[in-house]
């Protein structure tokens, strides 16, 4: 159907009851009718294509026409209006991600410098014999030791919590480990809240310190910078410190005629000690290596977990090896002593001295019984390729603190001793482990014995 809505001496001017869309007609080929202009052929609407014979006529229809017209016409300007504001407001937004862009790829090129900066600094320091010696005598004065990750990863953590401005030079910043640098505290993932309780302090109260002493020795202006690059160098030097802890330990076992030893090598060497204990001497393993230039990367945490998994293999083939000997060997004629961890139990204090002297005996060293009064801390003393070993036997009932591994390491320096072995048939305080830990005195629990009783008995 089509509305009139207006006219002149030779044109009728329409609208569509459907689109609104206006036509004009010639007055000649209209007929009017009432109410109604009549066409002898039907009308098209040229945009909706509505189809119709008549025109109607009617004022009030005409001015409602004109509202609908209106108000149609405003609808179509708040359409206009709110698409134009959309389109403004997504400029605005595109222009500000370009500079949130540029802000971003600006702090990428920071950071990217910033390494820079810190490690040439930190190689830079590294060749003074007297930064050498200082990190030396923190390392010495630690209250704890960087032979896991949770040492470093927590270390970094504090830093970042301090300033990340030179981000890109943390281990953790590595795309495999960055998930460490995403935490809600310090302490989330790590198990021992105390450990890192501990990390926390040495920290604030030593770590800290030498930040300022060498922003004060070496005259650095930046202390955010600063604070990188005293952890660069420390995590580098500590490579190099329990490389040659290790090197004094394993000399004449790592001494292969000048030439370079292979990792299959190094670890086969370094599980033939049967004073291991891969918690403590692992990372120190790790750092060797790392040291040596033998591990993929130059980063401990990656490193690390590499390095446990390869030592615990070795150990596993070294027990398979020892497996198929006792399977293989001849047991026609047999007078050897056999002991259970049961019989152990049942053992007097020099009864368990006498067994350990003959446990050492069938690990190949040569063994002593020092005097039973006024032993001072040692009980054994095993031998084997000019290295000796300090052995202190407890056959407790209960746990084993603080005071054995004091006697031990009184022990060591008393008979001139290389290291010093607690074995027990318990177990061993979480103080013991930590001063066992500090003073690298090897700890030898019920479930190591069990062991040695296996592989030896």
């Amino acid at each position: 159907m089509f509305y009139k809505i207006g006219e002149s001496d030779s044109n009728i001017f329409v609208s569509c009851q459907f689109c609104h869309t206006e036509i004009i007609f010639n007055q000649n080929i209209c007929r009017k009718r009432g109410i109604y202009y009549t066409i002898a052929e039907k009308m098209i609407c040229p945009k909706c294509g509505e189809k119709s014979n008549r025109i109607i006529d009617d004022p009030k229809i005409r001015a409602a026409m004109e509202s609908n017209k209106k108000e149609l016409a405003l609808k179509e300007k708040e359409l206009e209006e709110a698409k134009a504001s959309k389109e403004k407001k997504l400029e605005e937004a595109r222009v500000l991600k370009e500079k949130e862009l540029g802000k971003s790829k600006a702090l990428e090129l920071t950071k990217i410098l910033n390494k820079k900066i810190i490690e040439s600094e930190a190689s830079t320091l590294l060749t003074d014999s007297e930064m050498k010696l200082i990190l030396n005598n923190f390392i010495n004065i630690l209250d704890i030791n960087f032979l896991n990750i949770t040492s470093f990863v927590v270390f970094e953590r504090l830093i970042i919590k301090h300033t990340n401005i030179g981000e890109l030079s943390l281990l953790c910043s590595d795309p495999y480990l960055n998930h460490y640098l995403t935490y809600n505290s310090i302490y989330e993932g790590m198990e021992d809240y105390l450990s890192i309780t501990l990390i926390e302090n040495e920290f604030n109260e030593k770590f800290m310190r030498l930040v300022k002493l060498i922003i004060k020795k070496y005259m650095m202006l930046n202390e955010d910078i600063a604070i990188f690059v005293t952890w660069k160098i420390l995590r580098q030097f500590l490579n190099e410190y329990y490389h040659d802890l290790l090197l004094m330990e394993f000399e004449d076992r790592f001494n292969n005629n000048g030439t370079e030893l292979s990792l299959e090598e190094y670890l086969s060497f370094y599980v033939e000690n049967d004073s291991i204990n891969v918690n403590f001497n692992t990372g120190v393993l790790t750092h060797f290596l790392i040291h040596k230039g033998i591990t993929y990367s130059q980063n401990f945490i990656k490193e690390y977990e590499v390095v446990v998994n390869l030592v615990l293999k070795s150990i596993e083939n070294k027990k398979n090896d020892s497996f198929e000997r006792a399977l293989l060997k001849n047991n026609l004629i047999s007078s050897i002593t056999t002991y259970s961890i049961d019989d152990i139990d049942l053992m007097t204090g020099y009864e368990f001295e006498q067994f350990v002297s003959d446990l050492f005996k069938k690990m190949g060293y040569t063994t002593q019984l020092t005097k039973a009064s006024g032993d001072q801390g040692i009980d054994v003393i095993a031998a084997r390729q000019g290295r000796k070993i300090g052995i202190q036997a407890k056959c407790y009932s209960n746990l084993v603190t603080n005071k054995a591994i004091q006697e031990v390491s009184a022990g060591i320096v008393h008979y001139k001793l290389d290291k010093g072995i607690v074995v027990t048939n318990s177990h061993f305080t979480n103080s013991a482990r930590e001063l066992a830990l500090s003073n690298r005195i090897i700890l030898w629990d019920r479930n190591m014995l069990k062991e040695k009783i296996k592989e030896f008995y």
